[in-house]
């Protein structure tokens, strides 16, 4: 994914104030262009490969019509 043409950052929605807080991100690709989420907690759990998995809960914050 490539920054201005995939996805963009909404810093116009980043509360500075919200201690641990994450930057907004918008897609910009149908049928997803227009919904906006931020990462509320990552993490790190070990598979059971012994691979670590990084997991990724999510706030969202606008939608499209899609939903």
């Amino acid at each position: 994914m490539e920054v201005g043409k995939d996805f963009k950052f909404r810093d116009d929605l980043f509360n500075v104030k919200e201690q641990g807080s994450t930057v907004p991100v918008e897609l910009m690709l149908d049928p997803f262009a227009g919904i906006v989420y931020r990462y509320t907690t990552v993490t790190f759990k070990m598979g059971e490969d012994d691979i670590p998995r990084l997991l990724y809960d999510y706030e969202i914050i606008k939608t499209n019509d899609l939903s």
